[in-house]
């Protein structure tokens, strides 16, 4: 029977790791300043570390009459617009979803009419219409979902109503949403 030999987390913090590692999990960026940190707080050095006076004073000094020129507050604001974007660039997480930057089309005109918005609603008796949905949904406002995603066509054989959760879910896989939701209205 072998033993197990227990090794003691590298951070310093003296207590003993998983078999075959070297940190307990989030401790490798502490280093030995931070052994204390999570346990006694108090105790830690790094934390809370409260300034001198005089300290704050020079740190106010050193930042009076400190302000970015306007070519920098652009190009701050240029670096984060359009396909720079880190959600819709081209390397982004959502780079699939990028469409030019295009993220709000113009919407029917019956679209601003809420006696229209609430006659769909109530043709849905004012449900979730979606199998699917999560039915905890009682407290969530409805909204309209267009089943072919295009804003412009507010046919009634077009709109459904379905709770917001489910109108997020829909945003993503398109096709399969706009399948089951054709299928629902099909049933009707």
């Amino acid at each position: 029977m072998s033993k197990r030999i227990r090794r003691v987390c590298k951070c310093g913090c003296k207590e003993l790791v998983k078999p075959k590692k070297e940190f307990i999990r989030g401790h490798n960026s502490r280093g030995v300043n931070h052994h204390n940190y999570g346990k006694h707080k108090e105790d830690n050095v790094c934390y809370k570390q409260e300034r001198s006076a005089e300290t704050k004073e020079k740190m106010r000094i050193a930042r009076i009459g400190r302000t970015l020129s306007e070519e920098h507050k652009a190009n701050i604001g240029n670096s984060i617009r359009g396909e720079k974007h880190g959600n819709f660039g081209k390397r982004g997480p959502l780079s699939h979803l990028w469409r030019g930057g295009i993220s709000t089309g113009e919407y029917c005109i019956s679209w601003a009419d809420p006696v229209f918005k609430e006659y769909i609603k109530e043709r849905d008796n004012h449900e979730c219409q979606s199998p699917l949905c999560r039915k905890n949904c009682n407290h969530l406002p409805l909204e309209l979902h267009h089943i072919n995603y295009i804003k412009k066509d507010c046919s009634t054989g077009n709109l459904i109503t379905v709770c917001c959760s489910c109108n997020s879910r829909a945003n993503h896989n398109r096709k399969f949403w706009q399948k089951y939701y054709e299928d629902i209205m099909n049933k009707n």
